[in-house]
């Protein structure tokens, strides 16, 4: 299954769910934002969403500095 993270396509294995993806980019899951297909999704849904063929997600980590 083909889904675009951070603008850049990736093959994901099917049943893929958002927080499987987030804790493939950082280990702070607490500080990071997810939006999918352009709209913010809730913490609360990371575990049960599943990634779907086309998806666009955004994983979105503040960093110093502004």
């Amino acid at each position: 299954m083909r889904a675009r993270v951070n603008g850049t396509e990736r093959e994901l294995s099917p049943g893929t769910h958002i927080d499987m993806l987030v804790r493939e980019f950082t280990a702070d899951t607490k500080t990071v934002a997810v939006a999918l297909n352009r709209a913010v999704l809730p913490r609360k849904e990371w575990s049960t969403l599943r990634v779907q063929e086309g998806d666009d997600i955004e994983i979105i980590a503040p960093f110093p500095g502004g």
